[in-house]
């Protein structure tokens, strides 16, 4: 895959929310790490089925959530996102899953009047370009300062500033 290109992978399932991984642990941990294996397999065996190419670069993700119905909240339903994260690892189109590869990461949820009856989920890898990859997040300018300061919680003496752009 190049840099600045968009990579589409539709996956045709619902699934579980942060509920039901919960639940599924908390029942007996091997029913959880079977859910996780069956799902993270699926994932994998659909991003080569359809041809993923693999990145190079840091990448941003997007997953657009098409719900059945309005029964799951978003901050729910997005708990899947771990299972297509490892299965594109599995698949090797991601290196890892840490943050000097996936930069960002958006969620949408499509309402029952614009998902035409689909239920599943629609990841859109976007791999950045290799000069793009700023050291420090891009903030908005809070009216009056140049910079602000972070502060380590493991650490509570080290200071980072970060630079403010615009």
């Amino acid at each position: 895959m190049s840099a600045g290109e968009l990579q589409t992978l539709w996956l045709p399932q619902r699934f579980p929310g942060l509920n039901e991984i919960t639940n599924a642990n908390r029942t007996h941990w091997t029913k959880g790490a079977k859910q996780k294996k069956t799902l993270t397999f699926a994932v994998s065996y659909k991003a080569l089925e359809v041809g993923l190419k693999p990145v190079t670069s840091a990448v941003d993700l997007t997953f657009v959530w098409y719900e059945p119905n309005q029964k799951r909240d978003l901050d729910n339903i997005s708990a899947g996102a771990k299972f297509i994260l490892d299965g594109l690892v599995k698949a090797k189109i991601l290196p890892t899953d840490g943050q000097k590869c996936v930069r960002t990461i958006r969620h949408a949820l499509i309402g029952e009047d614009f998902r035409d009856g689909l239920v599943g989920v629609r990841v859109e890898i976007y791999e950045r370009s290799r000069g793009s990859d700023l050291p420090w997040e891009v903030i908005p300018k809070p009216a009056g300062e140049r910079e602000y300061v972070v502060t380590v919680p493991s650490n509570p003496k080290r200071e980072i500033r970060r630079k403010v752009v615009g």
